[in-house]
């Protein structure tokens, strides 16, 4: 699916940087807020959960086949198509209030997003070489970090001051300056489907790396109920807001971002093993302390601890 040019120009980067910010700002916070809608109008956490595992099922479905599908058209008319597409769904929730509904049209929302940040996962892979690949992908982890702080941040505040609404037309403008952007990107490279795939062994590959993998899902699937019992907490046991909501999961990806940072610390990354231990032992810890109903500023510092 990665195909190779010479002289590309460092521009092109950039230009994609910055539609992928604009873009991934407004959809981030749509996802907090529409997370907040959901469990108001169900005040059910599994309705809650339910529909952030909507937003993250086409991470698994679309994954395995996006490789072998074959596009005849520029990544520059492709990405400038889907920023586009993506607005039809946000056009449809603005009318909707319906709980089964919003699962719908969210899904092939997710769904039109996802696909679109596989194909600039690709093109970033075109327009780097070896020796700037490094440098572009901590760039852009660092873009998508300050997006998923910020963005849910916003999103709380929008939300409790004029509405959902007005978070679906920021959302819609923000595909529309994302689009304009990605027109100004230069060349017109293909993605190239891969379908000559090796076969890999797979129980190799998680006997070889068991302790990545059971470690990974341990970490997700506690970094997942966090989140969900989060709102729980804040609007059933001390009474918060969504704004309140909006910090705390700020707070929790701010974390994440730290974690990362500190990841790269030389005694750390020596020694990462012993340092993942300890961790996922100071997160239970720390979890467990929520029994005694820590106050919102608590809140924030045991969310930040953790997430890093």
């Amino acid at each position: 699916m990665m195909n190779t040019i010479k002289n590309t120009p460092i521009d092109n980067f950039w230009i994609l940087q910055i539609a992928d910010f604009i873009s991934s700002f407004g959809s981030s916070m749509t996802s907090l807020a529409l997370t907040a809608v959901i469990y108001n109008q169900t005040d059910s956490l599994f309705a809650t959960a339910f529909f952030i595992l909507l937003s993250l099922l086409p991470q698994f479905l679309i994954s395995p086949f996006i490789s072998t599908v074959k596009i005849n058209m520029s990544f520059r008319k492709l990405f400038f198509i889907f920023e586009l597409l993506c607005i039809i769904p946000l056009l449809i929730l603005t009318r909707i209030s319906n709980t089964y509904a919003i699962y719908v049209i969210y899904f092939i929302y997710s769904s039109l997003f996802f696909f679109n940040e596989c194909y600039r996962a690709n093109y970033l892979k075109v327009i780097s070489n070896e020796e700037n690949m490094n440098m572009h992908q901590g760039i852009t982890r660092f873009t998508n970090a300050l997006v998923v702080v910020v963005g849910p941040l916003l999103g709380g505040i929008l939300l409790s001051n004029y509405g959902m609404n007005t978070i679906y037309y920021l959302d819609i403008v923000s595909y529309i300056l994302s689009a304009f952007v990605i027109l100004l990107l230069k060349g017109d490279q293909k993605p190239i489907s891969n379908e000559k795939k090796e076969k890999l062994n797979i129980k190799e590959v998680f006997l070889q790396n068991k302790d990545i993998f059971i470690g990974s899902t341990l970490i997700t699937f506690i970094g997942g109920a966090v989140s969900i019992l989060t709102i729980e907490y804040i609007y059933k046991v001390i009474l918060g807001t969504t704004i309140q909501y909006s910090i705390l999961m700020s707070a929790l990806a701010l974390g994440g971002l730290l974690g990362n940072l500190f990841g790269m610390v030389p005694f750390i990354s020596k020694n990462m093993k012993k340092v993942s231990n300890i961790a996922i032992l100071f997160l239970g810890l720390l979890l467990l302390s929520v029994i005694f109903k820590p106050e919102f500023k608590y809140m924030v510092i045991i969310l930040t601890v953790s997430g890093m």
